[in-house]
């Protein structure tokens, strides 16, 4: 999972990751709005994620 506040920024970063033959999922996440790191962790992708 790739969790930054630049949207086009995880987009980028997970296209690469995947390009060298990971799985990757961007997300949006502001981690200064709680909100934002409560919705990160109970997505569900986030729980099947390694090197967290």
């Amino acid at each position: 999972m790739v969790a930054d506040v630049s949207e086009q920024g995880n987009q980028e970063t997970a296209r690469t990751i995947e390009e060298l033959g990971g799985q990757a999922i961007a997300l949006r996440c502001d981690v200064t709005r709680a909100e934002d790191v409560k919705a990160a962790l109970d997505n569900p992708h986030f729980s099947q994620a390694s090197g967290v």
